[in-house]
């Protein structure tokens, strides 16, 4: 896959970036980022000599008359520098002299390796990589290529609705030398946070870095509503009467501006909620699932408190966690939906 950083400046070509400008993508894209993006996962059909069925001349018919025991599922796959949009897809290590996968038409499809945990999860299992090539073959996607599923909101990506998202979903309206003033800003930082949140580059970063180290955010500090030092209505004392498990039960089903409200309105719930980690852990199971690390080590479970919540809200990585979740939650109401 040809980088990132150089297809943004390839599609300024009559106006480069300048050199702080660069160093802000450098710091979004770098070599790991890049790696994680590319490594690519083929599922598709086999032939009983173990090569993988591929080419237009794949039916429909014979698409949906492949069982699952011929289906295979080849993660850590690779493309050339600059030919993921023609699809030829290299095998993984160490089998470099094998056929390249072809998936632009024909019995194979491409996803991310990435992508497949958030699959499992978001689904607890009922998504399969195989019954999403079922669903692909279902779409007609063995006879060319499409950007995704019909019927699916793929949100920001998908912007005018090309076929090949850009780079900068945000700035499509911007010309090269707009993009150029931002150099004027000066301070790499500041060019990366536009770039991720203006620009809507959050879209291609991995969703799977999780904040469980604050020094990946700088401050860990929370800043909430201060609590009020009016009296508390009746109905609030009876609220603070209630048992903590109650409690954590009853705000579990909040949203948090919600929780913020409560617990601007005394002291005593101020620190209640802001003292009570448990309450996090509880609100993130049921409403932010796509937030719980994939690590069940203790330390990382017990790091879900109030300041991992505020980082992951401000993660771009788990912006966009959170978008994959919710599209692969669309992707298994249409498969349901098509009785697939």
């Amino acid at each position: 896959m040809k980088s990132l950083d150089q297809a943004a400046v390839d599609s300024h070509a009559d106006s480069p970036f300048g050199p702080l400008l660069n160093a802000a993508l450098t710091t979004i894209f770098h070599d790991d980022e890049l790696r994680r993006q590319s490594d690519l996962t083929v599922i598709g059909p086999i032939h009983p000599n173990g090569n993988p069925m591929f080419g237009e001349s794949f039916t429909r018919e014979q698409a949906l008359a492949v069982r699952d025991d011929s289906l295979r599922v080849i993660q850590h796959c690779s493309s050339k520098p600059g030919l993921w949009d023609k699809c030829g897809i290299s095998p993984p290590p160490p089998d470099p002299a094998h056929l390249e996968y072809e998936v632009q038409f024909g019995s194979c499809i491409l996803v991310q390796t990435m992508v497949l945990s958030i699959l499992h999860l978001a689904t607890n299992g009922r998504m399969t990589p195989r019954r999403v090539w079922r669903l692909a073959m279902h779409q007609g996607f063995y006879d060319r290529h499409r950007p995704g599923f019909a019927g699916i909101d793929y949100g920001e990506v998908m912007v005018n609705g090309v076929q090949y998202p850009l780079l900068f979903p945000g700035m499509a309206w911007m010309n090269s030398q707009e993009f150029r003033l931002l150099e004027e800003l000066g301070n790499i930082e500041a060019m990366r946070q536009v770039l991720i949140n203006e620009g809507d580059l959050w879209l291609w970063m991995s969703p799977d870095r999780f904040p469980t180290e604050s020094s990946l955010f700088g401050a860990a500090a929370t800043t909430f509503l201060e609590p009020s030092s009016h009296p508390r209505p009746s109905c609030l004392s009876k609220v603070a009467s209630l048992p903590l498990e109650v409690t954590i039960h009853l705000l579990s089903f909040a949203d948090i501006p919600s929780i913020l409200s409560l617990a601007s309105t005394s002291r005593l719930f101020h620190t209640s909620i802001f003292g009570c980690d448990a309450l996090v852990r509880t609100w993130v199971c049921v409403n932010a699932p796509w937030y719980i690390p994939y690590s069940n080590d203790a330390a990382d479970i017990a790091a879900m408190d109030w300041a991992y919540l505020r980082r992951c809200y401000i993660s771009p990585s788990m912006r966009n966690r959170r978008r994959i979740w919710r599209i692969v939650g669309d992707i298994e109401r249409l498969a349901s939906g098509l009785h697939v």
